[in-house]
């Protein structure tokens, strides 16, 4: 291949291929984001929150503040009529990603405190039993087949999306942040989310 078809191709690539037209953030705007993001997160995807014979999931990305957030939570709960039984909580974010509505409401009303622009956030929570989600079982099971390499010492990434996964079993806990998409935890998590958004929620009580 010529020096000439190479860069036609390149150029080719480089047309179809658009990053999403953002306005330039100002010093004050990305201090703000970046203090309130981690609560707010916290808030509608809470990741830290004690699980029991389980997993939890969530991503995010720091000054890519256009990309969409995921969580989901898979655990056993206990109790006194329904022992062992298996459920899950997934949240997605409304229209655009929980960084961006936060940035966004903050613009527009700059007076407002963080609590009152938290209520206007728009989130969408699936809440789902195992016995109306059989890829709940099947993505466990899927879980305990993993063999997970160590990530890699070479690689140096500036901003990189963030995926924390946690797995809580009864013979002991990891608490992971992984930056590799390709990473075979990171796949799991990602099929896992991608199939319970396919199961039915469970009834309102």
């Amino acid at each position: 291949m010529n020096l000439m078809s190479a860069t036609a191709i390149l150029a080719l690539f480089l047309v179809g291929f658009q990053l999403p037209q953002l306005e330039e953030l100002s010093d004050d705007d990305v201090a703000w984001l970046d203090q309130h993001t981690t609560p707010v997160l916290d808030r509608f995807m809470p990741i830290g929150e004690p699980i029991s014979d389980g997993v939890a999931f969530r991503s995010f990305r720091d000054l890519h503040y256009y990309v969409h957030e995921r969580f989901f939570r898979v655990a056993i709960e206990y109790g006194p009529t329904t022992p062992h039984l298996r459920k899950a909580l997934v949240v997605v974010p409304i229209g655009e990603s929980i960084q961006h509505q936060l940035l966004n409401l903050h613009r527009a009303d700059r007076t407002a405190s963080i609590e009152q622009i938290q209520a206007r956030i728009k989130v969408r929570r699936l809440e789902l039993v195992e016995n109306r989600c059989p890829a709940m079982q099947n993505r466990v099971n899927a879980l305990k087949r993993l063999r997970m390499p160590v990530p890699s010492q070479t690689v140096f990434m500036v901003h990189p999306e963030v995926f924390r996964i946690i797995v809580d079993y009864g013979d002991g806990r990891v608490d992971s942040e992984l930056f590799e998409q390709q990473h075979p935890l990171v796949r799991w998590a990602l099929q896992t989310y991608d199939d319970l958004q396919k199961c039915p929620a469970s009834p309102s009580k």
